[in-house]
């Protein structure tokens, strides 16, 4: 692991979320971080269960991508690893999704379904790293970004 200043990481955690919506095609309007480390990122979500797997992905890419820029061993780290340190209310989201998808069935399912997005989140991130990094030095410059200044 490699220490990273506040800053540095919020802006690899939002640039994380924004270059996968951007990615899957979702309406980005507006990602911004603040001198504490703290930051958000806006999108339209999109509708239907295609894009919930996408929307899940999305959701977990700001953690995912905050622990690949510290160098954290993330191949051996469950989500709920990664994102309890730095993304609770992502996590919470996303399993909120996944629950929704597998409709009630055991707590098997909800696994399977977590660890297929895991699997699927860190692909994407490592895919659309070179945006992210982009993404994450603008923002760390401006604080904020609008869709104009990411496309």
């Amino acid at each position: 692991m490699i220490e990273v200043d506040e800053r540095t990481a919020a802006a690899f955690h939002e640039a994380g979320h924004a270059a996968l919506a951007c990615a899957f095609g979702m309406d980005l309007r507006l990602i911004e971080i603040n001198s504490t480390g703290g930051g958000l990122t806006r999108f339209a979500s999109p509708r239907g269960w295609e894009d919930s797997v996408h929307v899940i992905i999305q959701h977990l890419a700001g953690p995912f991508s905050e622990a690949l820029l510290k160098m954290l061993p993330v191949e051996d780290m469950s989500v709920e690893a990664i994102c309890g340190e730095y993304g609770a209310t992502d996590y919470a989201r996303a399993a909120r999704r996944i629950r929704t998808l597998i409709m009630g069935r055991d707590a098997y399912s909800f696994e399977k379904e977590l660890e297929a997005a895991r699997r699927l989140t860190l692909k994407a991130v490592r895919r659309h790293w070179d945006a992210i990094e982009d993404i994450a030095w603008a923002l760390h410059e401006a604080g904020r970004l609008n869709r104009n200044d990411i496309e």
